[in-house]
Parts: structure tokens; C-alpha cells; sequence
């Protein structure tokens, strides 16, 4: 048997639990105040900025389309970014327990080919985690300074738009301020928040990963005879069974273009709205990657299982392996708030419905802007 040792699951997502608990949210066993301060802070800002987006729409669009898609592309963002931030203060026990199971899970043996096929696995996910936050700080950098680069005197632009309760031309700075500290808060947490999410969500494929190797060599012989070894072949089932359970459990608490269209190209700001616009695309296709992978891992157990000389055992060894390939014939796939599945389809789904939607805008825009000129 090749030689084991433990592997600490944790660390794989070290860096997003310090930014998450500088930030006030990823929670800790003794709070220092710092920490209330710095989530009261970002709460704060958050719920601010999607009180004054929905204001703009009341106060400043007009029925104006073009105003009204601008406000609602930034206005749905934030929306589920507070969202998020409700549901990981709410839930931050959760977050302790599913800790906690993944250092359960650590202190299992693992062979080094094991530990190399878990870091291979989490380095996949880190190539889109890595893009995603660099295009989150794009946005930031991008919607500084459009505004102060694209405007002309007299009718400067808030980088956001929101409502403001006083006369944008003569306090333009706390405007520009305002806007880029909140979308600041926005891009870095929320950031942090997802590539967490795809980090938990891509240890679970890795586990499922460690289980179909373990499976496909789950038959021993007697050294020097053609003869199976059924103790170690009934040891080593128990202890894939304990093992398959350890990562259901810690899965579970885990899964608890329009702008473009009328933008000059030639400008600045069309610039800065492809970036915003990769930053959501590039969101979406990490999400439903990571979610395809952890289905496909887990749906592959099955095979795993018959890939065993399982037919070189005895008729109640084959009896446990047939159990454990049935129940794996169901794959674990993580769904958006119970309703639709992560995965591949879906992201087809959502481009196809978008871009739907983004026909229908571009008719009626068409309709009533372009045709009358």
C-alpha cells in the first residue's frame, strides 16, 4: 500500500476566509470590534446604494429606456450581493460546521497521487476564481475613472446611477466618492463570497474525485496468489462508505447585453461596460463550470464501482458494491435557492433567455429611438 498521510482541505480556501473575516462576515470565535465595525460599515454602504438605485428610478428616469436598463443593470447586481451578505451573516453557523466536517475530512489518510489529484483539481477552479477577481477590480478601476476621463463641463455623470438629494454638477466629488467606495465594497466582498462558494463547491468535486480512484481499486488479491483479500476488500469498503457520507454531509450544508447596444463604440464608456459586462459573464460561467464538474464527478461513481474486479468477490462483497453503485446512480448537483441546478445547460439557458430579452430591448429601443430620428 503506498504510504498516506493527512491533507488539510482548508487551506484551500485560506486567503477568501481572511479577506471575508477583515470585511466583517466570515465569522470568528471571539469577535474584536473592529469586526462589527467593518461589517456595519459594509452593510451599510451596500443598503445605501440600492436605496438610492431605486430612488433614481423613481426620481430621474422618466420612462426613459435607456436611463431604466442602465439603473437596472447595476440595481439587480446589488440586489443579490445584499443578498448574499443576509445570507452568510444569518448563516455564518453553517459556515463554522461545514469548517469544521472539512477538518474531519483532513484527518483521513491520503496517498500523494490523492493529494496532487485534490490540488489539481482546486488549481482548475483557481484559473477562473484568479480571472474573475482581477476583472471585479477592473470594474472598479474602469468606473473611477470613466467619469472623470468622458465628461464635458457642465454635465459631468455619477460613475452609478443613482439618486442624490443635492445638485450633482456643484458636489460632484461626494457623488464620485460615494459611488466608488460602494461599488468598491461590492466588487472586493462579493468577489470574495463567490470564489468561497466555488472553492467549497470544487473540494466536494475532489472528494468525489479521491472516491472514484479509491473505488476502481478497492480489489485486492493475497500477495503471490490470484485469491482476493475479502477482509481488506470489505476494510476498505467501510471506510469509502464513511468516507462517501463525510463528503455528502459537508455538501449539503454547502448547497444550503443592452448597454452595449447604445453605447458608441468610439467611447470610453463603452469600454468600461464590456468589463463590467465580462466581470457577470465570467461570474455566471464560474458557477455553472464548477457546479457541472461536481455533478459529473459524482455521476462517474457508479462507474467507478464496476470498473473494480468486483466479479473476483464473494457474493456478499458484490452485494455491498451493487448498494453503493445504486445509491450513486443519483449525482449530487447544487442548486440556486432550490429552484434550477448549477450546470452547464443552465448557462445555456441563461444566454438563451438573455438573449431573448436583449431582442425584444432591442426592438423596442429601435422602435422608439432610432425609427424617429
Amino acid at each position: 500500500m503506498p504510504p498516506q498521510d493527512n491533507v488539510d482541505l482548508n487551506v484551500h480556501y485560506a486567503l477568501e476566509k481572511f479577506l471575508l473575516t477583515r470585511q466583517g462576515f466570515y465569522p470568528m470565535k471571539t469577535t474584536p470590534w473592529w469586526f462589527y465595525l467593518s461589517r456595519y460599515y459594509n452593510t451599510t454602504i451596500s443598503l445605501v446604494l440600492l436605496s438610492l438605485l431605486v430612488l433614481y428610478v423613481f426620481f430621474t428616469t422618466g420612462g426613459d429606456l435607456v436611463k431604466l436598463c442602465e439603473n437596472l443593470l447595476f440595481f439587480v447586481t446589488e440586489l443579490a450581493f445584499v443578498c448574499k451578505l443576509i445570507n452568510i451573516v444569518v448563516l455564518k453557523d453553517r459556515l463554522w460546521l461545514l469548517e469544521r466536517q472539512l477538518s474531519e475530512l483532513s484527518q483521513r489518510e491520503f496517498t500523494e497521487e490523492e493529494k496532487k489529484l485534490i490540488d489539481r483539481t482546486v488549481q482548475e477552479a483557481r484559473k477562473f476564481t484568479h480571472s474573475f477577481r482581477w476583472l471585479c477590480y477592473a470594474v472598479v478601476l474602469f468606473y473611477a475613472l470613466v467619469p472623470l476621463i468622458d465628461q464635458e463641463e457642465g454635465n459631468r455623470k455619477s460613475p452609478l446611477p443613482i439618486w442624490v438629494p443635492f445638485d450633482l454638477q456643484e458636489h460632484y466629488f461626494y457623488a464620485w466618492f460615494f459611488s466608488i467606495s460602494a461599488l468598491s465594497v461590492g466588487a472586493f466582498t462579493n468577489s470574495n463570497i463567490d470564489i468561497l462558494t466555488i472553492l467549497y463547491i470544487t473540494i466536494g468535486t475532489s472528494q468525489f474525485e479521491v472516491l472514484k480512484r479509491r473505488f476502481t481499486a478497492v480489489v485486492e488479491f493475497v500477495e503471490g496468489t490470484e485469491e482476493v483479500d475479502e477482509e481488506a476488500v470489505k476494510a476498505r469498503l467501510r471506510e469509502c462508505v464513511i468516507y462517501f457520507d463525510d463528503v455528502y454531509s459537508a455538501l449539503t450544508i454547502c448547497m444550503t447585453g443592452f448597454q452595449l447596444l447604445i453605447i458608441e463604440i468610439a467611447s470610453v464608456n463603452f469600454v468600461s461596460m464590456n468589463v463590467y459586462f465580462s466581470c457577470m459573464m465570467c461570474q455566471i460561467v464560474m458557477y455553472c463550470w464548477s457546479g457541472n464538474r461536481l455533478i459529473e464527478s459524482s455521476d462517474e461513481l457508479s462507474n467507478a464501482c464496476y470498473s473494480s474486479k468486483w466479479y473476483e468477490c464473494s457474493a456478499s462483497v458484490q452485494k455491498t458494491i451493487t448498494v453503493i453503485m445504486e445509491r450513486a446512480k443519483v449525482p449530487v448537483k447544487m442548486r440556486a435557492a432550490g429552484f434550477f441546478s448549477i450546470s452547464l445547460p443552465t448557462l445555456m439557458s441563461i444566454l438563451r433567455t438573455s438573449y431573448s430579452y436583449f431582442a425584444v430591448l432591442r426592438h423596442v429601443y429601435q422602435t422608439l429611438y432610432v425609427n424617429r430620428e
